[in-house]
Formats: structure tokens, sequence, C-alpha cells
């Protein structure tokens, strides 16, 4: 068992922007169709840090093969952005309602590390570690909703015993993610 101890100083700066809207649009005339209505909704997220670290370790029992180096360094740093439109289509059709949603979107994120480590009174690092990643997600989905009022008239009277509705629906959704590591 060894007796070590390190010390380390490190610097970190982190920047984002987040971006959400809302656009609307109300279908035919006020008082008609009964809450007919298209909506875009766009959104941006993209965060990017960086970090550098400088540690020193001190090893009151040398252990040979482990830990075989007294200083290092480790810079690193990642970068995510998600790009994404969602949308929405409401229309009634006669007693019946229909819904069509969907979105498409994209995320990109990155990660790099360069660590080097050092045996003292040496010019040169010991060991260099280079890492990098990167994961790419493209998605897609749509969903359909149907909704027809049954029995009940025309839905005026929310308090009828009769009123029973058949909805019906379908769901689809597709996601392809591409990673890599060098």
């Amino acid at each position: 068992v060894g007796d070590n101890s390190s010390t380390q100083e490190s610097q970190n700066r982190r920047k984002g922007l987040h971006f959400t809207s809302r656009l609307q649009w109300q279908l035919g005339q006020a008082g008609e169709g009964g809450g007919d209505m298209f909506m875009l909704s766009p959104s941006v997220f993209s965060n990017e840090g960086r970090s550098a670290r400088q540690f020193t370790l001190v090893q009151r029992i040398a252990q040979p093969g482990l830990d075989d180096y007294d200083s290092g360094t480790i810079d690193s740093g990642s970068r995510t952005t998600s790009l994404r439109v969602n949308s929405q289509w409401r229309q009634r059709l006669g007693i019946s309602r229909v819904e069509l949603q969907g979105g498409i979107g994209q995320m990109h994120s990155s990660s790099d590390s360069h660590r080097e480590e050092f045996l003292a009174g040496a010019a040169a690092p010991l060991r260099t570690v280079d890492d990098s990643s990167t994961v790419r997600d493209r998605s897609a989905n749509l969903t359909l909703k149907v909704s027809t009022l049954l029995g009940g008239g025309d839905g005026s009277d929310k308090t009828a015993s009769n009123e029973h509705s058949l909805v019906t629906g379908l769901e689809v959704e597709a996601l392809r993610r591409t990673e890599g590591r060098v």
C-alpha cells in the first residue's frame, strides 16, 4: 500500500445559449372551427466548456510501475448543440377533431482531453494521453390523433350523461445515433 498525496489547481470556463420560441396561427374565422390552429416551435441549445488542471503527486512510499510521475496537466473541453423544430396542427372536421404533431431534431456533442504526466527533472512528458469523442443524434417523430364525439350531440352540453368519444391514433418515432472515439 502506497502513501500518496496530491495537490491540484484548475480553471473552468463555461458558456451557453438557449433559445425557444412559439409561433401560432388560428385557422378559420374567430369563433369558428373550435380551436383550429397551426403551431411551430423552434429551439436551439448550445453549451461549451473548457478546463485546465495542473496537479502534483507526492509519493512517500514509491511503488514501482504505479504512479511513476510527479506532476501533470490536463486540458479538456466539450461542446453540445441541439436544434429542434416541433409543429402541431389541430383541425375540426364535422364532429371529429384531427391533431397532427411532429418534430425533427439534431444534436451534436464533442469532447477532447489532453493529459501529460511528468517526472521531476525531465523536460519531455513521461506519458501523453489524447482522447476525443463525438456523438450525433438525428430524430423525427409524428403523432396523429383523431377523436369523434359519440352519442352526445355537438358537445356543447359538457354535462350530458350519454356523451362518449372514440379516440384513435398513430405514433411513429425514429432516432439515428452515430458515435466516434479516438
